[in-house]
């Protein structure tokens, strides 16, 4: 990774590695988070944080940087509250694991999205693996509102500028939809057979009908749009105006359907998501109908994936419609 990989301890190691717990300790990575992570990605997680302390120790150094300390989220990634050495500038650096594809697509929809949306992509390695990033002060995640109308709205006037990028300018390295909906319900699966919060909600079955609703849909489409792919509160973020923006994108090439109906599904899992659909579809210029279609497909892959029974079941029950 441009001089600061260390041995490739992520690629290669396939016993438990030894983390330098002092130097995650410096990061703020406390043993809760290296449970956490350990308990959601496994082994992957932990190879990924052994190598952590020495990526940011070389990335600081090369980008100017001083004060790393991890934020909230990611799992092989991790984002690092930083700031500029020259001025003093909040500014955040995103270290991710390989494989690089999907960081090499956050990279390049930043890079479309130019600040506009989304926030500021200032440097980027070659791989992606790599982003510097303008912060977003306060930066605490939207929650949601009393007013579901005017959360719908805000939602569906940030989609509409991320989705505005038109079709022959998105760049090649975005994937189309069916690849990201492929990781999306293989990691349902792998989550059904362990041990697992959901079990009894959602079958294998079940999966592989919302996942086949789901290519279906995309087919059907004819005005995709780069989604943000990934669109949930805990991925937007307030400035200190109140402006809603951007984060951590799994971006594709899709439906935009696709982005109304997440971000339905996840405000407020189990409640009047339906008619949240429909106010998010009316705010973006969406077919309401659409979206709703698109909400039964993540509710289905959402009672699986979340990680506590409560909202495993409010997922569920959006299934009776």
């Amino acid at each position: 990774m441009d001089g600061c990989a260390r041995g490739s301890i992520v690629n290669t190691m396939a016993t438990a590695p030894e983390l330098d717990l002092d130097g995650l300790d410096v990061l703020g990575v406390d043993d809760a988070l290296i449970a956490k992570r350990e308990r959601l990605d496994g082994q992957h997680a932990l190879r990924f944080l052994a190598e952590l302390p020495a990526l940011a120790a070389c990335w600081q150094a090369r980008l100017g940087l001083r004060g790393a300390r991890i934020m909230p989220g990611g799992v092989l990634s991790a984002a690092l509250a930083c700031e500029r050495r020259s001025d003093g500038a909040p500014v955040v650096l995103k270290l991710s694991a390989p494989p690089a594809a999907s960081a090499r697509a956050e990279a390049a929809a930043l890079a479309a999205w130019d600040g506009v949306g989304a926030c500021a992509l200032l440097y980027a390695a070659v791989d992606g693996r790599v982003l510097l990033l303008a912060a977003i002060r306060p930066g605490v995640a939207v929650r949601p509102g009393d007013d579901d109308r005017e959360d719908a709205r805000r939602a569906g006037e940030l989609l509409a500028a991320l989705h505005r990028i038109p079709s022959e300018h998105i760049p090649a390295a975005i994937p189309d939809a069916p690849q990201e909906l492929r990781w999306r319900f293989e990691r349902a699966h792998q989550q059904l057979d362990g041990p697992s919060h959901a079990t009894g909600l959602v079958s294998h079955r079940d999966l592989d009908s919302a996942h086949q609703t789901a290519l279906e849909l995309h087919e059907q489409c004819r005005g995709k749009v780069m989604c943000h792919g990934d669109f949930m509160n805990k991925n937007i973020l307030l400035d200190a105006p109140g402006d809603w923006w951007a984060i951590d994108p799994r971006p594709c090439v899709g439906d935009p359907c696709l982005d109304a109906a997440f971000w339905s599904v996840t405000h407020q899992p189990g409640e009047r998501v339906k008619q949240r659909c429909e106010l998010v579809a009316r705010a973006a210029g969406l077919n309401a109908d659409q979206v709703w279609a698109w909400a039964l497909v993540f509710a289905a892959s959402e009672a699986v994936l979340v990680t506590d029974l409560p909202r495993a079941r409010a997922h569920h029950r959006v299934l009776g419609g």
